[in-house]
Order: structure tokens, then sequence, then C-alpha cells
């Protein structure tokens, strides 16, 4: 399993960026943590933005991106997934669509704390209050 840092994707899915990547690396199961919610065509997301500083989000080809490269989980735990007024239960929704387990945020503080679980971890995934994470 590979952990990795945070992750945004607002542009176009291209291949060309796997193409140069190891096998290995890339058949080796990841666990991300997606610094952004992912745009999934909300009227007028620009409007909806909650914070007055940098506000992050992604297009939807990050499942693209995602699923070439073997990811398996992403935490939502961070100071970005608030940015906009927009349901996380339905960015999760979309996650599990596309089969991609997401933890560590959600619409309710029940939803957040649920971990990633599979047959060989137990991931448990929460913001920090310093960095303004809810």
């Amino acid at each position: 399993m590979i952990f990795t840092g945070d992750v945004v994707f607002p542009n176009s899915f291209s291949k060309d960026i796997i193409l140069q990547l190891d096998t290995e690396f890339i058949d080796t199961p990841k666990i991300v943590n997606s610094e952004s919610l992912i745009d999934l065509g909300d009227t007028k997301i620009s409007n909806k933005k909650t914070t007055d500083g940098i506000a992050l989000l992604s297009n939807q080809e990050i499942i693209k991106f995602y699923k070439s490269l073997n990811v398996v989980g992403v935490s939502l735990a961070n100071n970005h997934i608030t940015d906009f007024d927009i349901s996380i239960d339905k960015q999760v929704f979309y996650y599990a669509k596309n089969k991609i387990k997401s933890f560590g945020a959600g619409d309710n503080l029940a939803k957040a704390e649920l971990p990633f679980i599979n047959d060989n971890y137990v991931i448990l995934s929460y913001g920090w209050e310093v960095i303004s994470c809810v």
C-alpha cells in the first residue's frame, strides 16, 4: 500500500502522465489525501465558495486519474473539504459509485468518523482544527 499527500486535479486527464511511471508503482494500491471537492456540476459552484482563502476544486476526471493509479481509497479529512457549500455526502456517493472508498468526512460527525477498512488495514482520518478543519 502506498500513501500519498495532497492531490488536486483541476485539469483534464491525460494518460501521458501515467505512461512515464513504473508498472510496479502503478499496480500497488494507493490511499491519497484528496485535497479538494470534485466539481460535480453543482449549480453556480463559484457562488458557493465558503472561504476567503484559496478554494480548491478538482475536475471530475480526477476519477480516471485515480483509477489509472490504482487508488483504492481517498481521505477527505482536510482543510479544503468545506471550501464550497456542497454536500460532502454527495462527494462520498460519487467516489463509491466509481468504486473508490472515501473516509474522513461526511455531512455529519457519525459519517465523518467512519474508517477505511480493507483486508489488511483500518485507517482513521481526521482534520486538525489549527488549519481550519471542521
